[in-house]
Parts: C-alpha cells; structure tokens; sequence
C-alpha cells in the first residue's frame, strides 16, 4: 500500500483534516507522504475544465485537486492513495478518469491504491504496520470532527472553531511526523474546541447528515460545508464517523457472497469479526483521547434489518442500505430533528434513495432534504437549509420528541 522509494504517496479524497493526518502517518514509513490539498472549489473548477459534462461531483473535486498538486511541483513518480468501492458505483471509474485527465495534462499517470471496499482487501491494507496507523489516523482524524461539529453551534464565532481545527491538524501532524502513534498525537490537542468563546445559552437543533460515502465523510465543500453554514443558525451536524464505512466493507464481506464472490470461510469469517471489533475499538480510542463522549458507530447489521423492508441489503454499490439504515434509526432513536441527505452523485440509484425511499422509510417523522453537490445554486440551498433549520428548531424548543412508536406509526 506504500509509495516505493522513488515516488512521492498523494492522500485523496476525504478532505481536512483526514488526508493530512493520513499523509502524516503514511508519511513515517514511506519516502514522502502528504495530502493533495482541499477538495474545494478551486479543485472543483479545474476537474470541470479537464473533464467531460456529467462527471459526478466527487470525480471533480478529486480530479481537480490531483491536476493541481502534480502540476504545481517539480516532476516526479507518484502514487495516490484514495478510497475504492465495489459493485456498480462511480468510484470504480475514478482511476482511469484521473490517468486520462493527467495525461491529457502532459503530466506523468500515478499509481493508485486504493482502500478496496472488500474484506480481503481491506485486511491487506489495515494489518500491516502502516495500516494500523492509518486505521488510527482516521479514527484521529473522525474525533477531530466530532468536536469541531459539536463546539461550532455552541461558539460565539464559529470561525474560531474552523481555525482552532486548523491548528489541532497541524500539531497533531507535527507529533505524527515525530514519530508519535496517531492517538497518543491526538492526545496531545485534548480540549483544542474550548479556546473559542462560548456564544450565549440558546437552543440548540441537531440534524442528521445521510448520503453516500463521500457525502457523510468528505469535509469542505465536498460535503456542502454544512456543519459550518447551520451552526449560525443553532444547528449542530450529526454525521456518522467515516470509520463507519471500514464497518460496512467488513459486513459485506461477512455476510452472503455476490456475484461470483466466494463465501467467507469461517476462519475468514473470524478475521473479519476482529477486524470489525479493532475498528470499534479504534473509534472509542479516539474519543477517549480528545475526553469525548464517542458518537454512534452504528452496525451495519442493524441497518439492514431497519432498511429490508425498503431497500434489500443485498443490493451492492457506494453505501447500499446504510443510507435507508441510517434515517430509520434517526427516527427510532429520537435524537435529531431534521435530516439532510447530500447528493454528490448524480446517478439513478443515488437519486432514488432520496427522492422515494427515505420518504417512504421514515413516514414524515422527521423534516427531510436532499441536496445535491454542485458548483450553482448556493443561494437557493442556503435558504432550503434555513427554512429545515428553523423546523428543527420548532421541534428542539418542544422538548423531548414523541415517542419511538408514536413517530413512525402516527397517522
């Protein structure tokens, strides 16, 4: 998984602070790591100019940011590092769409490596010595954002949270590139959110964040910025860690073969079953050391038994049923008051999730949007999302939310 010798490892994909600590950490046991820079709207720009009408917006931002650093340096090899997925979803188009852009470009084409979304995979990645620290790094890199969503309603000038975040990174890549474990660097930040002055007592709407992987976990303007643009309105952003996504991987590998995929043996079977429960681990290991109160990292066996009855679990592809899982157990659970889906791609299977399934799953238990990822109409998707907000807002003020039953069976 790591750069040769000669060749210099690019992090893409998942925006700040999650490339730059994954870069750090990589960056200890290979030559020269570092991250491809933000996935924002300058990358976005440029992904249009090198790529042909209809590409999804993650292809644009990640295109985009790739012609920018290789193009900015001095030439040299390089390789990428960058998530891949299975089943009939636009990940799998990413490589061959970077190579012709870079070629197009007059620039050298790269390796790609990239973080299979299958069990064999991603054991071969996660079990070395740098996939233990990468594992960390992301967990790091998730606890960050768990803070940083939960202090920016809370702050007086949410900027300060954005810039305090800043900081937090650039430290904790510092005691990384020291050669420190990534949870023992992260403790090193313990309490970065509490410089920003806390704004006045108010009430406070939580909004559960939904879409596809690269919706729930590419921070910036790949994900809308939405934790920074509800905050002012006294929203806090609920969104799933991204180490979710390495649950799910594991649970499609676990569970029954597709395609011509063969069965798990049962050996395999329990390898993945303690791969799963280092990923859980992880995660509580990265709140410990920021003193947080971990957020949910949910089962994805639990989602598909939530989703069945609207969408199979077998259906394969981005995310799948987690989508569907996921706002069903917003609702069971009580604990947000709207729920925001974040289309970056531009697909059918994307679309149809939101448009007719989330609908149909949660029954009008809770205020709903879909937004979709592009480069027009930040006007009209702010006013959307002041409009949900002020609904959540309602629903925060009344106090604790109907019952569990009562929500999904009202009519």
């Amino acid at each position: 998984m790591a750069a040769e010798r000669h060749e210099e490892l690019l992090v893409l994909g998942l925006g700040a602070p999650h490339d730059d600590l994954v870069a750090a950490a990589c960056g200890t046991l290979a030559t020269h790591a570092r991250s491809a820079g933000p996935l924002d709207a300058e990358a976005e720009t440029r992904g249009r100019e090198a790529l042909p009408r209809g590409a999804c917006a993650p292809l644009l931002y990640t295109t985009g940011a790739l012609l920018r650093e290789c193009g900015a340096a001095l030439p040299t090899r390089r390789a990428v590092l960058s998530l891949g997925s299975c089943g009939p979803c636009r990940y799998a188009l990413f490589e061959p769409a970077w190579q012709r852009a870079l070629q197009s470009a007059g620039l050298a084409p790269v390796r790609v490596h990239g973080l299979a979304q299958s069990g064999a995979g991603l054991r071969s990645s996660l079990e070395s010595a740098l996939g233990a620290r990468l594992l960390e790094a992301i967990a790091a890199a998730d606890a960050l954002v768990l803070a940083r969503n939960r202090a920016l309603p809370r702050a007086k000038q949410p900027a300060e949270i954005e810039r305090a975040l800043v900081r937090a990174t650039a430290q904790v890549c510092t005691a990384l590139a020291a050669g420190a474990a990534p949870l023992d660097a992260l403790a090193t930040v313990r309490g970065w959110e509490g410089v920003a002055s806390r704004a006045p007592v108010r009430t406070i709407a939580r909004v559960g964040l939904l879409g596809d992987p690269w919706s729930l976990h590419t921070n910036g303007d790949g994900q809308l910025c939405l934790p920074s643009v509800l905050a002012p309105l006294g929203v806090e952003v609920l969104a799933p860690p991204s180490l979710l996504w390495a649950r799910y991987s594991v649970w499609l590998a676990r569970g029954a073969p597709w395609g011509r995929e063969a069965r798990a043996t049962d050996a395999e079977t329990a390898a993945l079953a303690a791969l799963d429960a280092r990923v859980v681990a992880t995660w509580q290991s990265a709140c410990a050391a920021l003193a947080l109160e971990p957020a949910a990292l949910p089962d994805p066996e639990w989602l598909a038994r939530l989703a069945a009855p609207f969408l199979l679990p077998s259906l394969r592809g981005g995310y799948g049923h987690v989508e569907v899982g996921l706002a069903r157990d917003a609702v069971l659970a009580g604990n947000v008051h709207a729920l925001v889906s974040v289309k970056s791609f531009g697909c059918m299977p994307s679309s149809g999730i939101s448009d007719a399934i989330i609908g149909a799953a949660i029954d009008d238990a809770l205020p709903f949007l879909a937004l979709e990822v592009c480069a027009d109409g930040h006007a009209a998707r702010e006013s959307r999302l002041a409009l949900l907000a002020a609904d959540a807002l309602r629903r925060a003020m009344r106090g604790p939310e109907r019952s569990r039953e009562h929500a999904l069976n009202e009519r």
